[in-house]
């Protein structure tokens, strides 16, 4: 049957069934793009296979992880049921599962969409980026661009990303996330980088709100019926944070839910089955919000929450943050630097509105994309 889109978009980022902002910032771009251009637009899931031997390794790790989450069912429930909570989200996007054909992958995705986006989230990172051959798109001679691509605060380099570094002048348009990965793209290139944000901004409150009621479990409404305090955090909390909280919330007398990551700490009423759209409509209900996440850090700004974000590289000594993704963020919103002092005793503003900036950045986006399909109609004259 014929698809009813004249235009296939495939975008390219980090996948996997355990990161909320990973997975929102997916959701977002893939959502205003198909909204905006009425196009068909599909997410590029998992890794390519190399060669038979990485096709055959791949369905080997496949069958260990059924297995795996076949026992985590019987043990641990909960985790589980997290899991398939983060596959039953991703019905927000299609997927593309051409990387399980090995030997012409290549070929067959170069001729199976007119646009690839790369974008966003920090696939260019040292740390956690892709591997360089997909980064790069050496093999495409579609339209390529990238959207809010980001190496956080370790982007590539041509150690690194040697491919990726050597074909960024075959890139039709370049965007970054960030100051930091937009330098580190100008130094293998002579092209124009623009700067776009992160595309959880590129949904209006009310849009991820319809989302969040329509795919959150009924537990997550049942808690947001409370008044609390939400703590999202990634690995553990040292005991003087969570005194520090825990005395917040007292101070502003809400209860405390927490929703971590890589912590089996199940302290003050962690919610450990908590999928992506539960993490919305928690934010969105929360009184106030404490996290140690740049994408918890967003949710709380579209969603006009009070909030403290934890710095993990805040340095006391110099005062300021020296997170490149949270000083795009202070720059951008013109917010109070007291929001990311890691202190929570001081005062907070009730609240600053953010949706005259969002909609230029969502213009601004919109506008980018129209250059990507001139240049795309130009291409096949």
């Amino acid at each position: 049957m014929k698809s009813r889109y004249s235009r296939k978009i495939l975008v390219i980022t980090e996948c996997d069934l355990n990161n909320f902002g990973n997975r929102l910032q997916n959701y977002g771009l893939c959502i205003f793009l198909k909204n905006s251009f009425d196009h068909e637009v599909r997410t590029l899931w998992g890794l390519f296979p190399h060669s038979f031997y990485h096709f055959v390794g791949h369905y080997i790790k496949s069958m260990l992880s059924i297995l795996k989450m076949s026992l985590l069912f019987i043990f641990r429930k909960k985790e589980s049921i997290r899991y398939f909570k983060f596959r039953r989200d991703n019905r927000s996007i299609r997927k593309s599962y051409l990387w399980r054909l090995p030997f012409c992958y290549k070929q067959i995705i170069n001729h199976s969409y007119d646009y690839f986006v790369m974008g966003s989230d920090q696939l260019w990172s040292i740390d956690y980026g892709i591997p360089d051959e997909i980064a790069s798109l050496f093999f495409v001679n579609k339209t390529k661009v990238s959207f809010a691509a980001s190496g956080g605060n370790s982007p590539f380099d041509v150690s690194t990303y040697p491919l990726l570094c050597k074909n960024l002048d075959d890139y039709d348009m370049l965007s970054a996330r960030e100051e930091l990965t937009k330098n580190a793209i100008c130094k293998y290139t002579s092209k124009e980088v623009y700067i776009h944000c992160d595309p959880a901004f590129l949904l209006t409150r009310s849009q991820w709100a319809e989302l969040a009621r329509r795919y959150a479990s009924q537990k997550a409404k049942k808690i947001a019926v409370k008044s609390y305090l939400l703590v999202y955090w990634i690995f553990d909390q040292t005991k003087e944070v969570k005194n520090s909280i825990r005395e917040l919330a007292k101070r502003l007398h809400l209860e405390i839910i927490t929703i971590r990551s890589g912590s089996k700490d199940l302290e003050d009423n962690t919610y450990v089955e908590c999928g992506p759209y539960d993490f919305i409509y928690l934010i969105e209900h929360s009184s106030f919000v404490v996290s140690k996440s740049f994408h918890g850090t967003v949710f709380s700004l579209i969603f006009n929450k009070p909030f403290y974000s934890f710095d993990s590289v805040y340095e006391k000594s110099k005062g300021v943050s020296q997170d490149s993704r949270i000083l795009r963020l202070i720059k951008d919103f013109s917010l109070p630097e007291k929001h990311f002092l890691n202190d929570f005793s001081v005062s907070l503003d009730n609240y600053f509105p953010i949706e005259k900036k969002q909609q230029e950045m969502i213009d601004d986006a919109h506008n980018y994309f129209i250059k990507m399909f001139v240049i795309g109609k130009n291409k096949t004259i």
